[in-house]
């Protein structure tokens, strides 16, 4: 390389260096330009769609405005979220459409510790179509103006001229989850027909809680007829289901712990109610919807209550007749003793102490000193038939393999010592009610729910202490363990019973048997119920533990032989047969004689 050429590349880097150090613009603040650069082209396209969008709401504007007749000045506005709440229930309401784009329930939470919102403009739509002489209108699509607003209480409405109009109102009690709702019409030229108006709702209820599955099946479309009186398009159906129905007096559109709630003043003429699920979404748990006819002498001046809140069974009977039903407690048995015995002392405990752990025990103690005389009764029915049981070991060795004739020589055994062998059985088929209704009390009571006790943090879902990396067909994919020790605590229950029992053979296994099935229906079960059966055996052994000690085998041996002396020197039976064990001996005999006719043939 020449020394010109060294001079000039050397100026040309000193050029460049000097360029670099004084006059290069800054990365930072370039970034920045080219950061504001994008952000102003995103806000030219974002204005560019507005006023897209305003063009075509402004054609759709004009094209109302002359289907919609006299309401036509609807059809133009300003759309505004306005807010009225009360200590419990926070309601925000569109001035497009009087539309309800949030209802927010204040002292709950969803099971991820976020805001509740029972009701939102995805979740639940509410509309109103009205009969005019321009036809059919939606007044769910007209922009409306506030007229009266405070706290509690908006009245919005789309003035057709300074005395006729037409308007929602809403109205919410103090410390209340119900929100009186009015439409109205006036028109002095009959503008609103007199004919049949529709109300519709059209939901999609959200998960709240954790157990998707148990929420599902806990969710459905309810109401009360002036026919039928209550039912529902079915809790724990996953199919699609709809139903027709006449003079409708209320329809809910119930979740698992909540319900959205239409109650109007004067039954709906009729109605369609529809029900589906998506078995994929994890968000949802159905879609609700129902189509309801005002009759025309309603249609102008249409008035409900609609109710945003719990399934809290005092609150629910407040509202109107049998919306209490919207808390499922099981069939008709089950749920008068649920609701007129289990509830009512639940409540009472409840007063005692705010520890949910503590309040199921306390009414697990006091349900089984109600039960205690049928306890009582059925382990002296036990003690006698184990005082029986040699007797009975020689009547089956003697007679091997005829069951008919072994039977009838128990019954003979029975009727002279005074026995019934079937009344240990009735005590416990009277105390069954009680130990099914649980199923249907525990998993549906919103007090339980996101109380926590012990290692459980929500008493009304399940209590996982270890997730499995797969899940198990009918058992799932966690370990609960309140029902790992209820299951214990049934297996020892059974053996404790055994020991005092007379059943044998593939019986006796099958006692043991049908607690590990259980495990497996209860694993994903509120915790609140696999405790209270947890609690509930434990007090049970104790319990029969304290009998044994005021039951003298040795006098119930000493007394039924005396029955027996009595009836070997023809005073009779020590105890009337019932009519019962009278048949039963009938049959047996009966089947005896077909069985010598059979033989003879032969």
């Amino acid at each position: 390389m020449d020394r010109n050429t060294s001079i000039g590349l050397g100026l040309m880097m000193g050029l460049v260096l000097i360029y670099m150090t004084f006059f290069a613009p800054d990365p930072a603040e370039q970034a920045k330009q080219e950061k504001q650069k994008i952000v102003e082209q995103v806000k030219e396209k974002v204005e560019k769609q507005q006023v897209i969008a305003e063009v075509q709401d402004s054609t759709v504007a004009k094209a109302n405005a002359s289907k919609y007749g006299r309401l036509g000045v609807g059809a133009f506005g300003k759309k505004e979220n306005v807010v009225i709440e009360n200590e419990l229930v926070k309601i925000t309401i569109s001035t497009l459409g009087a539309n309800i784009k949030s209802v927010e329930l204040k002292n709950y939470k969803n099971f991820d510790k976020s805001p509740l919102i029972i009701a939102d403009s995805l979740s639940a739509r509410f509309s109103y179509k009205i009969p005019t002489k321009s036809g059919i209108i939606d007044a769910s699509k007209l922009y409306y103006n506030i007229d009266t607003k405070s706290a509690n209480k908006l009245i919005l409405k789309v003035k057709a001229s300074p005395t006729e109009f037409v308007a929602h109102e809403f109205s919410l009690s103090p410390n209340s989850y119900e929100v009186a709702y009015a439409f109205k019409s006036v028109f002095v030229d009959g503008f609103v027909k007199n004919e049949n108006a529709s109300f519709s709702f059209d939901g999609y209820a959200k998960r709240t809680e954790k157990d998707l599955s148990q929420s599902r099946i806990s969710s459905s479309v309810n109401y009360f007829t002036e026919n039928e009186g209550h039912d529902d398009l079915g809790d724990a159906s996953l199919d699609e289901e709809k139903e027709s129905i006449e003079k409708v007096k209320w329809v809910s559109f119930k979740s698992r712990f909540f319900n959205i709630g239409i109650i109007p003043s004067q039954a709906f003429a009729k109605g369609e109610i529809k029900q589906s699920v998506d078995e994929k979404d994890t968000v949802g748990i159905k879609n609700q919807s129902a189509s309801l006819l005002v009759a025309g002498k309603d249609a102008q001046n249409f008035q409900a209550k609609l109710y945003f809140g719990p399934n809290d069974l005092a609150i629910l009977n407040e509202v109107t007749d049998s919306y209490g039903e919207n808390v499922a407690m099981g069939w008709p048995v089950i749920r008068q003793i649920n609701k007129f015995l289990i509830y009512p002392v639940f409540k009472l405990v409840q007063k005692v102490t705010g520890n949910y752990g503590i309040v199921i025990l306390l009414l697990v103690i006091i349900l089984k000193l109600v039960l205690l005389p049928l306890s009582y009764k059925s382990y002296l029915s036990m003690a006698k038939m184990r005082a029986l049981k040699p007797e009975i070991d020689e009547i089956k060795e003697k007679y091997g393999d005829d069951m008919t004739k072994s039977q009838q020589e128990n019954m003979k055994l029975y009727q002279q010592v005074g026995v019934n062998p079937l009344s240990g059985c009735v005590p416990m088929l009277l105390s069954a009610p009680f130990l099914i209704a649980m199923f249907s009390f525990f998993p549906n009571l919103i007090d339980l729910r996101q109380q926590s006790f012990l290692w459980a943090h929500d008493l009304s879902t399940f209590d996982s202490v270890y997730s499995l990396p797969f899940s198990l067909p009918g058992y799932g994919n966690h370990v609960s363990l309140f029902t790992i020790l209820m299951t214990l605590s049934t297996l020892a229950y059974t053996w404790m019973n055994n020991q005092i029992s007379t059943v044998q053979g593939p019986m006796k296994a099958m006692s043991y048997i049908m607690p590990i099935m259980f495990t497996f229906v209860l694993n994903s079960y509120a915790a609140g119920l696999t405790y209270y059966y947890l609690v509930s055996n434990c007090v049970t052994m104790l319990q029969q533990v304290g009998i044994k000690y005021f039951v003298d085998e040795d006098k119930i041996r000493a007394k039924l032989d005396e029955n027996k002396r009595k009836f070997e020197k023809g005073e009779g039976p020590a105890k009337k047969s019932s009519g019962f064990m009278n048949r039963l001996q009938e049959a047996m005999k009966a089947q005896e004689e077909l069985k010598k006719a059979q033989t003879g043939k032969k």
